[in-house]
């Protein structure tokens, strides 16, 4: 088996095992190779999709262990298909300098399977420990020491909205940090929820997948943006 590549963006390196069968995601690391440091912790990157299927709801994350992940490479970055007897799930990511883009498609492949809420990307970053440890929450707030704010507040807002007019936010030590973004030229409506626990930040978009009024199945959704 495929042992792993690296790919070089910018200051950073990824880490990525193809083609594997059971619980993780083939993006296992991103390393900070100007502060020496691993950005991701627990389960790092991952989605969750909820389904509607004769009137109840169902659950599918790309952690499941029935799920195999098939992996392209190409120079300008990879993509990862997932596919169920259901549904079929795709993430693309996209190299740029400095940044890394992705998106998600996810199509249902039957007739009273229907797809209503997509969670992408969810982000598990390690607690940054150079000094003083701080969040731009896209309500504007700036929060110290979410590495350890379980009861965060605000812990989930909806954007566009008053409450939340910014699509990004950014997490940050004395020595560097990370930018995030959902970058929707629609303004699309969505939810950002974050959590601090256990020297780790969670973070998550929550998206509403579109169907026609009376429709039981085969719908499909692609993020709006990147």
């Amino acid at each position: 088996p495929d042992a792993g590549r690296i790919m070089i963006l910018g200051d950073m390196a990824l880490f990525i095992i193809p083609d594997v069968e059971g619980p993780f995601f083939p993006l296992v690391g991103i390393f900070d190779l100007r502060n020496k440091r691993e950005l991701l912790a627990g389960q790092g990157l991952s989605w969750r999709i909820e389904f509607k299927k004769s009137g109840k709801n169902i659950f599918l994350d790309s952690f499941d262990d029935e799920l195999k992940a098939r992996t392209n490479i190409n120079p300008d970055g990879f993509q990862v298909d997932w596919q169920t007897q259901y549904c079929r799930i795709k993430c693309i990511f996209r190299l740029k300098p400095s940044r890394l883009e992705t998106e998600i498609h996810v199509e249902s492949l039957d007739d009273n399977v229907l797809i209503s809420n997509i969670s992408y990307p969810s982000i598990t970053l390690a607690q940054l420990a150079s000094g003083q440890d701080r969040m731009l929450h896209p309500v504007g707030q700036i929060l110290e020491d979410p590495s350890n704010r379980p009861f965060m507040v605000p812990g989930s807002v909806y954007y566009p909205s008053s409450h939340a007019a910014m699509q990004f936010g950014a997490y940050y030590d004395d020595g560097g940090g990370l930018y995030f973004a959902y970058e929707d030229p629609d303004g699309v409506m969505k939810k950002f929820s974050v959590l601090g626990r256990k020297n780790c930040v969670q973070l998550s978009w929550h998206s509403f997948a579109p169907w026609q009024v009376g429709q039981t199945g085969k719908n499909g959704y692609k993020t709006n943006g990147s």
